[in-house]
């Protein structure tokens, strides 16, 4: 989960990772699913309705970064995160 751009995760996570799958948030409202060049899949949404977009138990690493202290409602957002992770 990111604030502004998939490119943290990717740079960073990227040979620890075969899949990574980016959710940036975007802000109130928007719910977008892109699948870019490479075939992985990018989540614009606001946290608060991934839920519309993004599968539940969908998700195995959740790498939360300068997002939080930027959310009306992070207990929301918390919530969502919990809804994604897959269990195990």
């Amino acid at each position: 989960l990111e604030w502004d751009s998939g490119g943290y995760s990717r740079h960073f996570f990227a040979s620890f990772c075969q899949v990574i799958d980016v959710l940036t948030y975007k802000g109130d409202g928007v719910a977008e699913k892109r699948q870019n060049e490479n075939g992985k899949i990018d989540y614009f949404v606001d946290i608060h309705i991934a839920h519309e977009v993004v599968p539940e138990n969908s998700t195995s690493l959740v790498v939360c970064a300068q997002v939080f202290e930027h959310l009306h409602q992070p207990f929301i957002a918390m919530q969502q995160i919990h809804r994604l992770l897959a269990p195990g």
